[in-house]
């Protein structure tokens, strides 16, 4: 593959970039390429002093911008090489930084059906990654949540039309890329038609390929039209693409994005034309590994097409797996070479090698004072205000007023994040900071004469490795007997989503329901005041709230 490429979309490289990219791959060994194509998890925030040197390191968001900026800093310099230092940097509520910005997430971003919204979204994500010392984002998920059961895709998504997932996605790209940070469009070729998560399993993307063109494909087009600077090939399989060809191709030889070079070399970059680079998702999944051992898989997706591997499982084995496929043939020399060249361009593509230069290993003082600014916060407030949703209210019970409603029952979930972990969601605050009384529910049975009102409020976000983002009654009422107590025909009742947008399906009887996609603070303290009718409700749906069911539209 000739450097040539660097000139052309995504990196668009000048020759000082490229003599750069030239000199940098030329001076590498075999096994420093074989370095360049990992990126590694890094819990304990340490570029750890190994044999091989390898591309980069995938940091959470979580860990305090004080150890993040250091850690950004030391990565650098310990390095031959500059890093990528890349984040998901996708706002879910349980994924903030405490000191930034906690921007509603996509959906929520939908919801506001502005696609300035989704660039200032995009802005703020990619100021707030070289505050952090973050370089590349794993964002914006451009999946269609065309299966409202999917336990993985749901409020991380911009919704179920395809249309609006490309304007709000391209708004994305554009605003976090002209900011230095690179995109990445995921999870290609596609989720959000399984009801199963590829955390699992391999998940099947089941559409015909005349309809993904018209969906997925047209998002991915464009989006790399744009100039997207990178693709996450996920552990997802597209039949169709492989019996457009051969009807009778065998569905054990179907792979996933991850690991097949029709997905990745022929309708990637051969039909929709993407020369950025490509990188595994997660390879410590189980949609990737049920494929067969690390030895044949790993040296596998480099050879498919993808340019770089997330993840390694056992740093010693997954070497030796990489060096051993050169050496049996099962990844060529000239497919390892492709791939590093793109590296190092997405590398000289950000400036990491003027950085250096520089002496900026680390985020600057301008970058960091990005972190949490005001104007982020007022950006923020504008979001929160144009999402929030009403999507019915059949027994016009609002606005609410604390001398109707004196006694009011609040039933409510933790707030569910993606990795399991539960926080309170305090609602009960913000509902007493408009003048209501609140009485949080204390898993007993009651009667309709103790209360005026009953409000449900649930913050289930997308749930990795788990079954669906339905409510657990049990553990939302206390025990069997309460879980199947309703108070819809005693008591007005209303329920309040801070994330998934689909608990119509579970409480159909619910006459108002609100869909409010975030848990975050701003969130919750705006659908307070919308309640007590201090503000209004602007948010348009970004999917259908009513999951196809009649039952739920009473």
């Amino acid at each position: 593959m000739s450097f040539e490429i660097l000139k052309q979309n995504p990196f668009f490289l000048d020759e000082d970039a490229i003599a750069w990219v030239k000199s940098t791959f030329d001076a590498m060994t075999l096994e420093e390429k074989i370095g360049q194509i990992i990126l590694d998890g890094s819990t304990e925030l340490v570029n750890e002093k190994r044999p091989l040197e390898l591309s980069g390191f995938h940091r959470m968001v979580t860990h305090s911008p004080e150890q993040l900026v250091a850690s950004a800093g030391q990565m650098q310099k310990n390095a031959k090489i500059p890093v990528l230092l890349s984040a998901d940097m996708d706002h879910l509520s349980y994924s903030n930084n405490s000191q930034g910005t906690p921007f509603t997430n996509q959906m929520g971003v939908a919801a506001c059906d502005d696609p300035a919204i989704a660039e200032k979204m995009g802005i703020v994500a990619a100021r707030e990654c070289k505050a952090l010392g973050f370089n590349w984002s794993f964002t914006p998920v451009v999946d269609i949540n065309y299966n409202f059961k999917s336990p993985i895709v749901n409020i991380r998504s911009f919704g179920s039309d395809p249309d609006k997932v490309l304007r709000m996605a391209s708004a994305y790209v554009k605003g976090m890329q002209k900011e230095g940070v690179a995109a990445c469009l995921k999870h290609w070729p596609g989720d959000g038609m399984d009801d199963r998560d590829q955390h699992n399993i391999t998940s099947i993307n089941s559409m015909d390929m005349k309809s993904w063109r018209n969906s997925y494909g047209k998002v991915y087009k464009q989006l790399i039209e744009e100039g997207v600077m990178s693709i996450m090939s996920a552990h997802i399989s597209l039949p169709a693409y492989y019996r457009e060809k051969d009807p009778d191709f065998p569905f054990e030889k179907i792979l996933p994005g991850s690991l097949s070079k029709e997905l990745n070399q022929e309708l990637l970059r051969g039909e929709l034309g993407f020369n950025g680079l490509i990188i595994t998702d997660a390879s410590i999944m189980g949609g990737y590994n049920a494929n067969g051992s690390r030895r044949e898989l790993l040296p596998m997706s480099i050879e498919s097409g993808c340019d770089m591997l997330m993840f390694v499982k056992n740093y010693e084995e997954d070497i030796a797996a990489l060096k051993d496929g050169i050496r049996e043939g099962k990844l060529s020399e000239k497919r390892l070479d492709e791939a590093v060249i793109r590296v190092l361009g997405l590398k000289a593509a950000l400036h990491l090698h003027q950085r250096r230069q520089r002496n900026e290993e680390a985020p600057t003082e301008t970058e960091q004072a990005y972190l949490g600014c005001s104007e982020h916060q007022r950006w923020l407030l504008e979001t929160v205000e144009k999402s929030i949703t009403l999507v019915k209210d059949a027994q016009k019970l609002l606005p609410l007023s604390p001398d109707k409603y004196k006694r009011i029952l609040l039933i409510q979930g933790k707030a569910n994040g993606q990795f399991g972990d539960e926080k309170e969601l305090g609602f009960e605050k913000h509902l007493r900071d408009q003048g209501f009384s609140v009485e949080v529910y204390d898993h007993k049975l009651h009667t309709a004469a103790e209360f005026d009102l009953v409000i449900f409020a649930a913050a289930r976000e997308c749930m990795m490795v788990r079954d669906n983002t339905r409510i657990d009654m049990i553990d939302l009422m206390g025990d069997i007997m309460c879980a199947m107590d309703r108070y819809f025909g005693e008591i007005p009742s209303l329920f309040v989503s801070f994330g998934s947008p689909y608990h119509l399906y579970d409480f159909p009887h619910c006459k108002t329901y609100i869909n409010a996609y975030s848990s975050v603070e701003p969130v919750k303290k705006a659908v307070a005041e919308m309640l007590a009718g201090k503000k209004t409700f602007q948010g348009k749906n970004p999917v259908d709230p009513f999951c196809g069911l009649e039952s739920t539209r009473f």
